[in-house]
């Protein structure tokens, strides 16, 4: 899909207003006449470097606070009458950072910070916890399963009206619950995300080769067809008929690229008349 040509405007916008910042610096450090280059170089580094680094440290102290006050998974259902929406990822991805301007309000997991605020609007985002965390990351309310979570997990699998996968790198576990939902859920209430991987964990072919396993998942779990290749695509989802439907995102300053894939799918589906099941089923 093509990017917004507004949005595309407004990020060379912001591009070339930092440039010009840049710009504005260095004539002034060339009008100093007892500043050497060294010294130059020192400032820019505070200016660019140490000081967003001390602002990240301290919000990572009021973001576990914020944690510590999100309501759990049951209190957020309990509260909201909407059907929630399933978040389901690898433990293993809970403190990976994808890279925005925003990353700095969150520095606990950013990319759940995010989805949190595209969710919102359709419903109750929620997720399970990992049996070894000592704090939750700003994003889903967590839920806590027990002895049963197989159970538990494929029951809440059922009244979501969305589960989304969030494909990352994880263990066996992950895996188990993916082929589970690819199975057990009409393909209409999936959502696969593939987050980009950096080009020295292979790039975009590490990320078409993880595609093309859980493609073969779901050619041998259930109804759902998939494309025959990703491509540069990063959401995949279904509209009421089961057709895919894939979405890619071009350079964001305020979403990573995987957030701002879901918003846009989101409000596609949403188009269309999703959710497609009644309230509460």
């Amino acid at each position: 899909m093509q990017g917004n040509p507004i949005a595309k405007a407004k990020t060379v916008g912001i591009m070339v207003l930092f440039l010009i910042v840049l710009i504005c610096f260095a004539n002034y450090v060339k009008a100093q006449p007892g500043l050497t280059t060294m010294k130059a170089i020192v400032i820019l580094a505070i200016v660019f470097i140490f000081i967003p680094i001390s602002i990240r440290k301290g919000l990572i102290y009021a973001t576990q606070g914020w944690a510590e006050e999100q309501p759990s998974g049951r209190e957020a259902m309990a509260k909201d009458p909407r059907s929630p929406i399933l978040f389901l990822r690898p433990f293993e991805t809970d403190h990976t950072s994808h890279i925005s301007l925003l990353s700095l309000v969150s520095p606990n997991a950013p990319y759940e910070f995010q989805l949190r605020c595209v969710f919102s609007s359709y419903g109750p985002l929620v997720a399970f916890e990992c049996p070894d965390a000592t704090l939750p990351p700003d994003g889903a309310s967590r839920l806590y399963a027990g002895d049963a979570w197989k159970e538990e997990v494929a029951e809440l699998m059922q009244q979501a009206s969305l589960n989304v996968f969030w494909i990352g790198e994880g263990k066996s576990g992950f895996k188990q619950e993916l082929a589970r939902g690819l199975r057990i859920l009409a393909p209409e209430r999936i959502m696969l995300v593939f987050p980009r991987c950096p080009w020295y964990r292979g790039g975009r072919k590490a990320r078409e080769q993880r595609y093309q396993r859980v493609r073969g998942l779901a050619q041998g779990n259930g109804s759902v067809q998939l494309p025959h290749s990703l491509g540069r695509g990063i959401v995949v989802c279904f509209d009421r008929c089961g057709k895919p439907l894939v979405f890619r995102s071009s350079l964001r300053l305020m979403r990573s690229p995987e957030c701002w894939s879901v918003s846009k799918a989101m409000k596609a589906l949403s188009a269309q008349g999703w959710p497609y099941y009644g309230e509460g089923e």
